[in-house]
């Protein structure tokens, strides 16, 4: 999983400004707006390493189970995400 190291000061979404205002008369006019900042941001990725044991009792018969169908584990976790291993099937 990675993570958020630094993100720079003053962070705001970066989207075009379609705020409005109504004046006195009722008509529309374009509000000042200024313009998008920038931000930055560095990501840290980090090695989880974990094992699963996935056994298929009867496999041979699996084989065949035509294509779209698949045989899935239980799920486990790994480094905090919850997994699962799927086996798809063949003609």
């Amino acid at each position: 999983m990675g993570r958020v190291l630094r993100e720079s000061p003053n962070s705001r979404p970066v989207f075009p400004c379609y705020e409005s205002t109504l004046v006195n008369s009722g008509s529309a006019s374009s509000s000042s707006c200024s313009a998008p900042t920038t931000t930055t941001s560095t990501s840290m990725m980090e090695t989880v390493n974990g094992s699963h044991q996935f056994k298929i009792s009867g496999y041979s018969l699996s084989k065949g189970m035509g294509i779209g169908k698949y045989v899935a584990s239980d799920t486990f976790n790994v480094g905090g995400v919850v997994m699962t291993t799927v086996g798809v099937g063949v003609a």
